[in-house]
């Protein structure tokens, strides 16, 4: 994330939607200071990516939708901080509950809340959300949406929604009904003068960029403090890093080499947010159903004899030492065996062996891929390519649901199943028959 450092009153000045605005479209900002409060007709101007020129699209679903869209505009009921331990932030949204087994999730929004163009906001928008099509109720086990009175909905769904709770209320856009329950083509409606709950209302879009400005129905509008954003399209990183070095940018999320370059005159402030965080984790506890050498304390006790983490030297059998930047310990793995019937039938994806046996497959011939993680999504395009029909099962709603938000892993499907992949998500494997995949809907998957 970059930033200006000398827009950091006004920055925190911003109500909590617009916090979340600013944070999905980029991660930082930069530019010159004169104006730079945000107020009057100084725009906070943010790079909004690669995408030149500019098509209007505020429409959530849509895979070309402009990112200011996103927060901005259309809201989600609470704010999750995930690189943080704190409790979620209200939006639209003042409490939740669940019932005792996690099937059952009772909302509260927060009273009197308004659209942008002035209508009235109420329980009864956020149950039609969690029911249109678009955001895939049946796919996400929703028995039921009911708004008992103005400021509470009752979502009821068929399995504990206690791991899904942010798909469920972090990244599901509140939609007006009196607009969306008009829209029956969602997947080509450009939306382009959206109506919305959050701080910003669309301005004027171009071909060279979009501008917001403040939502004078917002529950905060008060306590705004950047009335105007401007998404400006540049082609390229390297043009966005010179625009922001020049102080033509204000705010930009993007990869960039060397960060001294740009943040050397101190003017400008910048966090290093990692896309792709890896946590790994030993099972080493042989009465938890482990198995491994890692399960022997001696062998632990010999690795943590062997590595010197003060000095990142680590002591091979040999008796030679090594010195590292970063050691990684490569200890090989075995593929989870899914616990069901015909388990047995299913090919793990883990060494030359299996890459052998999944090249023997023929043009033609069917394959059912169960898990859409990486491994999972090789698998199936490495099959596709060779004129396999391939579908792919997915326990979860997104793919990738740990390193994606619900837009991005939208993107990612629809990539995938212009690959000829048939997709299967939030689906739950029963058991594998001689042909077939069964989940547990009773959808039989040939294979």
């Amino acid at each position: 994330m970059i930033r200006n450092g000398r827009r950091k009153i006004a920055l925190t000045a911003v109500a909590g939607a617009s916090v979340l605005a600013l944070g999905l479209t980029a991660c930082g900002a930069g530019g010159s200071s004169e104006g730079s409060g945000g107020d009057g007709d100084r725009a906070l101007r943010v790079w909004a990516g690669s995408q030149t020129p500019i098509t209007a699209n505020y429409n959530p679903f849509a895979p070309t939708v402009l990112h200011g869209a996103l927060g901005p505009i259309y809201e989600p009921l609470f704010f999750f901080n995930k690189t943080a331990d704190s409790e979620p932030v209200g939006l639209i949204g003042d409490s939740y509950e669940y019932n005792e087994d996690g099937t059952v999730i009772t909302i509260t929004i927060k009273p009197d809340l308004k659209w942008s163009d002035g209508e009235s906001l109420t329980a009864a928008d956020v149950a039609f959300s969690f029911t249109y099509e678009a955001n895939n109720p049946e796919g996400n086990g929703l028995v039921s949406a009911e708004a008992t009175d103005h400021t509470t909905v009752v979502l009821t769904y068929a399995t504990a929604q206690y791991t899904t709770e942010f798909q469920r209320l972090g990244s599901t856009y509140i939609l007006p009904e009196h607009i969306w329950a008009e829209v029956t083509d969602f997947a080509n409606f450009a939306n382009e003068e959206p109506v919305g709950s959050g701080a910003y209302v669309v301005d004027k879009t171009t071909s060279e960029s979009y501008t917001l400005v403040a939502n004078e129905n917002f529950r905060d509008a008060d306590d705004l403090g950047v009335k105007k954003v401007q998404y400006i399209a540049v082609d390229n990183n390297q043009t966005a890093q010179d625009l922001l070095a020049a102080g033509q940018l204000d705010w930009t999320g993007m990869f960039i080499p060397n960060p001294d370059d740009v943040t050397g005159n101190g003017a400008i402030e910048w966090i290093n947010t990692p896309q792709d965080p890896t946590v790994l984790y030993t099972c080493s506890n042989a009465e938890l159903g482990c198995a491994g050498l890692q399960t022997d304390v001696a062998v632990r006790q010999a690795l943590n004899v062997a590595i010197d983490r003060a000095a990142k030297t680590i002591t091979l059998e040999s008796g030679r030492r090594e010195s590292y930047g970063k050691l990684v310990l490569a200890t090989g793995s075995r593929a989870i065996r899914l616990n069901l019937p015909g388990a047995e039938r299913a090919v793990a994806f883990r060494d030359l062996a299996d890459i052998e046996r999944l090249r023997a497959a023929k043009a033609g011939s069917t394959a059912v891929v169960i898990g859409g993680g990486l491994l999972g999504q090789e698998a199936a395009s490495g099959l596709a390519k060779r004129g396999v029909r391939v579908a792919l099962v997915h326990l979860m709603d997104d793919l990738m649901e740990r390193q994606l938000d619900a837009a991005a892993a939208r993107l990612l499907a629809q990539e995938i199943a212009k690959r000829g992949i048939e997709l299967h998500l939030g689906a739950s494997t029963d058991r594998i028959e001689a042909d077939a995949v069964v989940l547990k809907d009773g959808t039989r998957i040939p294979a």
